[in-house]
């Protein structure tokens, strides 16, 4: 992937992690059932929202990963997939 700018490379990197975690995710959502291994989970990030006041903007930043098993397993295969580019 040594073709077009930075920029390009990173936001294709984000939409590929994107799409590797819901993709893991969904699968380790109905194959839990049958493999309950892969709906193992954990959450990760601000539980409640952290909150900035400037008196003339209000700004709030809330971040919460949930990833499972086959969600790491998903991401793991977008990274494969990015360096195969």
């Amino acid at each position: 992937m040594h073709k077009g700018s930075s920029g390009t490379n990173f936001l294709l990197l984000l939409l590929i992690f994107a799409v590797g975690g819901i993709l893991g995710n969904l699968i380790g959502e109905f194959f839990g059932q049958y493999f309950p291994l892969l709906q193992i989970s954990r959450e990760v990030g601000f539980t409640s929202p952290v909150e900035l006041d400037l008196n003339f903007i209000y700004l709030q930043f809330s971040l919460l990963i949930k990833l499972n098993l086959a969600g790491v397993i998903g991401l793991l295969l977008a990274i494969w997939l990015f360096r195969r580019l």
